[in-house]
């Protein structure tokens, strides 16, 4: 665990894919916040949300935090139109830089 708070804090984005299985584990729970602080201190977007089997409703009724952060609907695209995503939005930030 501590692992990956260490990675959390060293990492400049996460994709991080959001389901059922995500919610009320301490890990994934910590991680998230770390993102979440680190983004509104930044100002910087800093999580590219997958949301896997479930609604963006019950992303922002677990999660208030999130509710203006776009977010990826996995049943709306295969994984190659995802990667294409990840891709634009990783180059809009290397061009920003």
């Amino acid at each position: 665990k501590e692992r990956i708070l260490n990675g959390t804090k060293k990492a400049e984005f996460a994709i991080i894919v959001i389901s059922e299985n995500f919610f009320d584990r301490e890990w994934t729970e910590r991680e998230l916040s770390e993102f979440l602080n680190r983004q509104n201190r930044n100002g910087q977007k800093l999580i590219l949300p997958i949301v896997h089997n479930i609604t963006m409703q019950q992303l922002q009724a677990k999660y208030p935090n999130v509710a203006d952060i776009q977010a990826i609907d996995s049943s709306k695209y295969n994984c190659d139109q995802i990667a294409l995503l990840f891709a634009k939005q990783l180059i809009k930030r290397l061009k920003a830089n």
